[in-house]
């Protein structure tokens, strides 16, 4: 008699997490996450690759599970089930993290929910046994949390003359809109105070004569302007100036600096010192 032995090589599986949140700003969209890359390479060098966008829209077989949603909290979830991989050391890496306008402040990563770790390139290492079919793979979850990138805007206020009213107050109006060029209204914190802006997005900001005021903590992207409402010496009437004539050294010879910044005029940049709006009269 012949016997006949059928060897079946033992498999196992891997669920990755990829948790997307927010410490500072809005909330991230998966639009703005699409390119982060999750990259699994198996105990035999093999490996796989998904980019959030590839896991949001991925096609299930029978190797491959995904899901995607947002949280309660706004954070955004990816997972990524991989199963028919070799028992041994996994390899969990990602890249392309840069996300427009914000910092990757700290990436943390657990491994069947245990030692929270700060992720470094090497990856984390989750092991896959025997025991990690497709009903219960070794988990790994990614944490990436983003700070949104800020400037900052710094009003002077100068008078040339032999005996400035250094007592006195000149009121700068603060245009400004957002990314989508949407008037910023309603009350905002930026730095340590809240400035109030009208449904035209206009905020008026008192600074004395011959003094300064820094707004810190404006979104990197955002445009606006700066005018003044002139006051007089004799004190008993103002004028707006309007950004033309300001430009144009009109009344009194003020003029208007437009937020400065790395990539043009109007937007406000990370990593810079705070654009001065001098007006002399």
């Amino acid at each position: 008699k012949q016997a006949t032995f059928t060897n079946t090589e033992k498999t196992g599986s891997i669920q990755v997490t990829k948790r997307v949140a927010t410490a500072t700003g809005p909330n991230l969209t998966m639009e703005q996450c699409k390119n982060i890359k999750i990259t699994i390479r198996d105990a035999n060098g093999k490996t796989y690759s998904k980019t959030l966008d590839g896991i949001l829209y991925g096609v299930a077989d029978e190797n491959n599970r995904y899901t995607a949603r947002i949280d309660t909290d706004g954070s955004l979830i990816y997972t990524w089930k991989l199963s028919g991989l070799p028992l041994g050391t996994c390899t969990v890496t990602e890249s392309d993290t840069a996300i427009t306008n914000y910092d990757l402040s700290e990436t943390t990563y657990t491994i069947d929910g245990e030692n929270e770790q700060t992720y470094e390139a090497a990856g984390a290492k989750p092991a896959v046994t025997k025991d990690n079919d497709a009903d219960h793979p070794t988990a790994v979850e990614l944490v990436n949390t983003y700070d949104e990138q800020t400037g900052a805007l710094k009003l002077k206020k100068t008078i040339i003359g032999d005996t400035p009213p250094d007592t006195k107050t000149f009121i700068f109006r603060l245009t400004l809109k957002d990314r989508d060029w949407n008037p910023v209204t309603g009350a905002h914190n930026y730095g340590l105070l809240t400035y109030y802006f009208n449904d035209e997005g206009v905020a008026e900001i008192e600074v004395k004569g011959n003094g300064t005021h820094t707004i810190t903590g404006i979104p990197v992207g955002y445009t606006g302007y700066i005018a003044v409402v002139y006051r007089s010496l004799r004190g008993l009437y103002g004028k707006l100036l309007t950004a033309g004539e300001a430009r144009g050294g009109g009344v009194h010879g003020a003029y208007v600096y437009l937020l400065n910044a790395l990539k043009g005029l109007g937007v406000a940049q990370k990593g810079y010192a705070p654009p001065t709006a001098r007006l002399t009269q």
